[in-house]
């Protein structure tokens, strides 16, 4: 599996354990993914599993809609899907092998679109959506943006609909690789005062916002949404940690929390019982 279908592959992995915690899930759904990049098999994997409609919104649109959705493009991901590595994603969404064999069959394009959003605002109307996902994305919205974002993912999904995320807390100067491994100190970006730190992004493409899991659990409730997933994927403190080095609001944190590095989560518009 070429390194690109690895990371669809574990994205579609995490989605699909969160989809399978939501009630039921209706194949025939209206998606929203946030932040595709380059990489529009996210998307695909949506509409060869049935999704009625996909969308998807970045601040920078990388992906032609000429191209993008051509069913031909993405032989390997069908294959990943029917007993693949993506398999378990196909089940959470209650499709068949046979189904998604059937659509990546169909010479036309899957009904995808992509498009760009200012980081905040969503294009779309009111209530017309069932599913907004991300993987790795929250993390990168500016900080003074997030309320808006998600009073906007409110807005355009429909009752009863749900979000699903996956954040990276970690320093992400920090990473190393695929996995949750980290060179030295993970948390030094708590250790900046707001105007240095926001004057380390003037000139840089990507940005990372340093929220927490509680604080992103307190937004997203204040936004209107119910947790359904929480779930937090911890990795030690680093060697020597100190906690009195963290800038507020972080010097209070406990160390529990100070080592969260990954929240996947799945919220809802509410706990109606309607399927999305």
């Amino acid at each position: 599996m070429c390194g690109q279908m690895e990371n669809v592959a574990d994205t579609l992995t995490s989605l699909g354990r969160l989809l399978a915690s939501l009630p039921a899930v209706a194949s025939e759904i209206d998606v929203l993914e946030l932040g595709p990049g380059q990489t529009p098999h996210v998307a695909a994997a949506f509409s060869l599993c049935g999704a009625r409609s996909v969308v998807g919104l970045d601040v920078v649109a990388n992906l032609d809609n000429e191209t993008a959705g051509l069913t031909s493009r993405f032989a390997e991901l069908t294959n990943a899907l029917d007993g693949g590595s993506c398999d378990s994603f196909r089940a959470s969404m209650r499709a068949s092998a046979a189904s998604v064999r059937a659509l990546s069959r169909q010479a036309h394009s899957l009904p995808i679109v992509f498009g760009e959003f200012d980081g905040e605002r969503l294009p779309l109307t009111s209530e017309s959506v069932d599913l907004l996902v991300s993987h790795s994305v929250l993390e990168h919205v500016r900080v003074d943006h997030v309320a808006g974002l998600l009073d906007e993912a409110f807005r355009v999904l429909r009752p009863g609909g749900a979000m699903l995320h996956w954040i990276d807390l970690r320093d992400h100067f920090r990473i190393v690789g695929r996995s949750l491994g980290v060179n030295g100190d993970w948390l030094e970006a708590l250790q900046f005062a707001t105007p240095e730190y926001e004057a380390m992004f003037r000139n840089r493409p990507v940005y990372i916002n340093r929220l927490r899991s509680t604080q992103w659990r307190s937004l997203m409730e204040r936004a209107g949404f119910e947790t359904a997933v929480w779930h937090e994927t911890r990795i030690d403190l680093p060697v020597g940690f100190d906690a009195s080095m963290l800038q507020s609001p972080w010097r209070t944190l406990s160390d529990e929390e100070l080592g969260v590095a990954v929240v996947e989560c799945a919220v809802v518009k509410d706990k109606s019982p309607k399927a999305i």
